[in-house]
C-alpha cells in the first residue's frame, strides 16, 4: 500500500492520487485512505469528518449511511421504493475516476439476493445520470463482490470521460427478497482521484 507521504505528494504535486487494487491490494481504496486519514490513524466512517457524503432516496429503513462506507458490516437496507439508490459524494473539489467497486450485502438472512442494481456516475458537464456498469448478483447473508469497472461512459459536454464526484448505487428492478431495497455495507472504491 502507499504510504501517506506518497500519496499526499502525488495529490499535491500533480493533483492526481491513484488508488490500485491491483498493485495496493483491498486496504488501499479510497474510501480506506479517507477513513484513515491518509494511512495515518485507524479507521472511521470518513462521514465522520466529512471527507465524503452517503445519502439515500427514499432513506434507509435499518441502518446509518456512514455505515455504507464503514468496515464492520452492518445491516444497511434502503426504504423500498423503485428507483431507489444509495449515493456517494467525494465532493465538489474532488472526481474519481473509478477501476473497480467493492460491496457487501448488508442483510444478515438468506433469500435477500441483489439481483437488479447497477452503479451509474453523474455527469459533471450534464448533471445526468450515466449508467457505469449493471451489476452481477449479491448474494446475502453478507456476500461480498468486487467488480471491476469498465470501459467508462463519454461525458456528455466535453472533458474527461468516466470522472464523478457523485456515484449511486441504484435498484433497476426487484430484488431477491421481492421488494426493490438494496442492502449494503463497506462500499469501497478504486480508482484516480483529481483534486479540481
Amino acid at each position: 500500500m502507499p504510504s501517506e507521504p506518497e500519496v499526499l505528494a502525488e495529490v499535491a504535486g500533480s493533483g492526481v492520487a491513484v488508488f490500485d487494487l491491483d498493485r495496493n491490494g483491498p486496504d488501499a481504496g479510497l474510501v480506506f485512505w479517507l477513513g484513515t486519514r491518509g494511512y495515518l490513524r485507524p479507521f472511521r466512517s470518513p462521514m465522520q469528518f466529512a471527507q465524503l457524503n452517503v445519502s439515500s432516496f427514499p432513506g434507509l429503513a435499518a441502518g446509518r449511511e456512514d455505515a455504507i462506507v464503514g468496515r464492520a458490516v452492518q445491516e444497511c437496507r434502503t426504504a423500498d421504493a423503485p428507483g431507489c439508490w444509495v449515493c456517494v459524494d467525494v465532493g465538489r473539489s474532488r472526481a474519481l475516476r473509478p477501476t473497480h467497486a467493492a460491496f457487501t450485502h448488508g442483510s444478515p438472512r438468506v433469500g435477500h439476493d441483489l439481483t437488479a442494481w447497477a452503479l451509474e456516475g453523474r455527469d459533471p458537464a450534464t448533471g445526468q445520470w450515466v449508467l457505469v456498469q449493471a451489476l452481477p448478483q449479491l448474494r446475502s447473508p453478507h456476500g461480498t463482490l468486487t467488480v471491476p469497472l469498465g470501459p467508462l461512459p463519454p461525458p456528455g459536454g466535453g472533458g474527461a470521460p468516466g470522472m464523478f464526484s457523485q456515484m449511486r448505487i441504484i435498484s433497476t428492478g426487484t430484488q431477491g427478497d421481492g421488494t426493490h431495497a438494496l442492502h449494503l455495507s463497506n462500499l469501497e472504491l478504486w480508482g484516480t482521484l483529481h483534486l479540481l
